[in-house]
């Protein structure tokens, strides 16, 4: 952090603040070096201010709210871009205190139960330049609208090449802008798949992901995202993730059902949450609703060890079970 005398506070640059949230080019706020680089994004647009410091020699962004990704490209593409601070990283809830739509800030990347959102990816794969990343946008092909009408998609990849295809016809190959994302608009959905394909610039094959239609939930799936093993002291905890699967074991995100939990053996439910920062159900609980075929269960040791049994019931779906150590 600065001292405040070593930072002076200059008057919004015109040339620097974009008329809306998608700059068409790059305005070069780092021209001027040293720089800090600050961004704020609220309901009344993308304001840019700019930070003139004699002490720090590279641009840091600081991004309040869902920063539109065509912003950050740009400031990427034009600073010596060294750190970024959200606002929010994950969720909070602070209960008593509203927001527009509930209890929760839901301006991070990762959602209030610890699941990455959509645009969590687009920073995994450029800020550690991994082109092994890929995501579709929609992650839902059941239905997001009707049969035979248009929706736009968008692939998150830091690769240089991507090709999108819509049940094995292909919606053509493009590359991979600088810090940013491919754009396929106007696809006509049609249940089956959706497939993304990457390539490096030496037009090897580096990735490959798929967005399927499924079929009505058949299952449920739980993982320890934190565990399986356990220090029993009454203070540990396993974060164990729900996951609804059709009967091929399909990601059903459109699942919402509602999910109980029972713990046999040294452990209890600690808590639990499902990341929708409109559901008011209370955290300490032993049952929640599926969000987008997910939902979380927190499973805390207790003093003694032994075998801790999990198990997870949805109306006439089988239960599901996972066993973790405490010891």
């Amino acid at each position: 952090q600065l001292a405040s005398n070593q930072l002076v506070l200059t008057p919004s640059l015109p040339s620097l603040v974009p008329t809306s949230h998608d700059p068409p080019a790059c305005h070069n706020p780092c021209s001027i070096s040293p720089c800090i680089f600050c961004v704020r994004v609220s309901s009344l647009g993308c304001l840019l201010g700019n930070l003139m410091s004699a002490v720090v020699p590279v641009c840091t962004v600081y991004s309040h709210g869902a920063a539109t990704l065509s912003t950050l490209a740009i400031i990427l593409h034009c600073c010596q871009i060294r750190a970024q601070s959200h606002r929010s990283i994950i969720d909070a809830c602070n209960p008593g205190v509203r927001f527009c739509c509930g209890e929760c800030r839901h301006f991070g990347v990762i959602d209030i139960a610890g699941f990455p959102k959509d645009d969590y990816w687009y920073y995994r794969s450029w800020w550690r330049n991994d082109p092994t990343v890929l995501h579709i946008l929609p992650q839902d092909w059941n239905a997001p609208v009707p049969v035979g009408s248009p929706l736009d998609a968008v692939v998150y990849s830091a690769a240089a090449e991507v090709e999108l295809s819509v049940n094995g016809v292909s919606l053509g190959r493009q590359p991979v802008p600088p810090y940013g994302v491919v754009r396929y608009p106007n696809i006509t959905f049609q249940p089956g798949s959706l497939t993304a394909t990457s390539w490096d610039a030496a037009g090897k094959q580096v990735a490959s992901a798929k967005v399927v239609t499924s079929k009505p939930t058949a299952r449920l799936i739980l993982t320890a995202d934190a565990g399986p093993i356990l220090r029993a002291d009454n203070q540990d905890v396993a974060l164990v993730r729900v996951t609804a699967v059709d009967s091929e074991g399909t990601f059903v995100p459109s699942a919402s059902s509602l999910v109980a939990f029972k713990i046999n053996g040294p452990g209890t439910v600690y808590g639990v949450a499902n990341g929708d920062p409109t559901d008011h159900g209370a955290d300490k609980d032993s049952a929640r609703k599926l969000f987008k075929g997910l939902a979380r269960v927190l499973v805390k040791s207790t003093g003694q060890p032994g075998t801790i049994t999990v198990v997870a019931t949805s109306g006439t779906l089988p239960p599901a079970t996972l066993t973790l150590t405490s010891e």
